[in-house]
């Protein structure tokens, strides 16, 4: 031992899971109040699955540490999964780290009265990635019985079922994989009382995982495929302190700050543009761009002469004829440009801890800076269709009336209103006005949010102990309850389509971040 430290971890894990979903439907109930589909005069199972994956693992670890100042890590790992074929399954993922601790060093001795511990460290390695988001199965052809009817019937040829590939076969599809480097920074300064860490990361991911779009003469639609390679690169920032102590006053603090970037380095398609992978076609993939990228049709405002709505094209000129309605399939991004990235320019938070003798207050604000919102819900509010009333924002009281009239509000009838839902013929008449594709209601989503805040009260524990209790504390507790933001619409942190990054950035009447109150009691015994 000695100077010299060595540990190693070898291990093997297995992983399976299988999913059984089934579709049970009744009707004919005796009463409203009858819940149980058991009771059904009409009973019908719509479908089941069985879905089934399986990973297994084999890796190995070995840490070394010379001196307590030198570092040196390495890690392999083997996974399978069963999501793709024989020949693409299995695949080798190593990764490497280094440390310096640099105060352990002579040369480090006359700063030993500020900087306590100043460290370098770095690490490189990959990672994968087995599409779990994209599916079970989709290196495989699949077939499924046809489910289409004809006059209420399923389809059959000489009174069987037809079936149909509903996928083809991908025996290539193969692991998504990251390639990470990471470089930092931490120091400890004068004797504990702030700790910084710097950080700075580059990832690179290849063979993207994604249910792109094949040619329809193909027979599909979609096939899950590996479109292509990203990056992402960024800096982040931490420094925690203890801004004031006496006797009885304790004031802590910490602030983050983060900048990230992404880039789309290349697609296996003519062209190098992807409509979003889920047909929402509101994103457009383009290499050397973000992938968090608007595109968006350039919005004028309205004709003050006839309360139509205008448009700029690329050649500068402006006209009421929408470009969405002259959208060119061979040139997704004719007339549209870059309207700016659903991700924020920079982001982090702010934390302070204040206690004076038995009071106890912390709170945290979170901010993001850059950012655009595209207000989907404003859009869904200004959206007057023919057939139905909607309930409608004030603001489309002042839709144009009269030649002359300077709004940003579109005549309700006007030059537009030909866009009709493909899905329900009889919704009404949609104007391109309120398209999601155009930046008329993309909007800077930067805010400062008070994310949490408590005040609590610790009583005397001379007084406590007599009622046999160690302790109690009572408190006030706060979530959500200030948001600063130039965002019209109710929070700019939601995202109408979940946890996907690629589709951040809309409000499509999303539920916005609870605000919440709470009063509690703390007794330990």
């Amino acid at each position: 031992m000695g100077d010299h430290m060595l540990n190693a971890v070898i291990g093997q894990s297995y992983e399976t899971s299988e999913e059984n979903t089934m579709r049970v439907t009744g009707s004919g109930f005796f009463d409203d109040n009858e819940k149980s589909v058991a009771v059904a005069t009409d009973k019908r199972v719509l479908d089941a699955l069985t879905q089934e994956w399986a990973v297994v693992s084999y890796f190995s670890r070995i840490n070394y540490r010379f001196k307590n100042r030198y570092l040196a890590g390495f890690t392999y790992r083997i996974d399978g999964s069963s999501r793709f074929s024989k020949n693409e399954r299995y695949r080798g993922f190593p990764s490497f780290s280094a440390g310096w601790i640099l105060t352990e060093e002579d040369f480090m001795e006359n700063s030993r009265n500020w900087l306590s511990e100043l460290k370098l460290r770095a690490s490189y390695g990959l990672t994968g990635l087995d599409g779990s988001f994209g599916g079970y199965y989709g290196n495989q052809g699949q077939w499924t019985r046809d489910n289409r009817t004809m006059s209420g019937n399923t389809l059959i040829y000489n009174g069987v079922p037809l079936l149909f590939n509903e996928q083809s076969v991908n025996p290539n599809l193969d692991w998504e994989t990251t390639t990470s480097l990471d470089l930092g920074i931490d120091a400890t300064l004068f004797n504990g009382k702030m700790d910084l860490t710097l950080d700075y990361f580059y990832k690179k991911t290849n063979n993207l995982l994604a249910n792109d779009m094949v040619p329809l003469y193909t027979g599909w639609s979609y096939q899950q495929q590996n479109v292509g390679s990203m990056k992402n690169e960024g800096i982040e920032l931490l420094v925690n302190g203890t801004l004031l102590q006496t006797n009885d006053w304790r004031w802590t603090g910490s602030f983050n700050i983060s900048h990230v970037k992404d880039k789309l380095l290349s697609l296996n398609e003519a062209g190098h543009q992807m409509a979003n992978s889920q047909g929402l076609e509101k994103k457009v993939f383009k290499v050397g761009e973000s992938l968090s990228q608007f595109y968006l049709y350039d919005w004028v405002g309205v004709d003050p002469l006839t309360g139509n709505p205008l448009w700029r094209y690329d050649d500068g000129s402006v006209s009421e004829t929408p470009p969405q309605a002259l959208f060119d399939s061979e040139n997704p991004l004719a007339n549209r440009y870059a309207a700016g990235n659903s991700l924020p320019d920079f982001y982090g938070g702010i934390t302070n801890n204040i206690s004076y003798k038995n009071w106890d207050l912390n709170f945290t604000f979170s901010y993001a800076v850059g950012q655009k919102m595209m207000n989907g819900t404003q859009a869904s509010l200004m959206t007057y269709t023919l057939t139905e009333s909607n309930n409608l924002s004030t603001d489309i009281l002042d839709y144009w009336k009269i030649p002359g009239h300077q709004t940003d509000v579109p005549k309700l009838d006007n030059a537009t209103t030909v866009y009709r839902n493909p899905l329900w013929p009889t919704s009404g008449l949609n104007g391109y006005d309120v398209s999601r594709l155009n930046d008329r209601f993309l909007e800077d989503g930067s805010y400062l949010r008070l994310r949490n805040i408590t005040l609590a009260y610790t009583f005397d524990q001379n007084w406590v102990r007599k009622l046999y209790m160690e302790r109690v504390k009572v408190y006030v507790q706060g979530n959500n309850l200030l948001t600063f933001t130039g965002y019209s619409g109710v929070d700019p942190e939601v995202s109408a389509y979940g946890s996907n990054a690629v589709l951040g950035g809309y409000d499509e009447i999303t539920m916005p971040q609870v605000k919440t109150l709470k009063f509690g009691v703390d007794i330990t015994f």
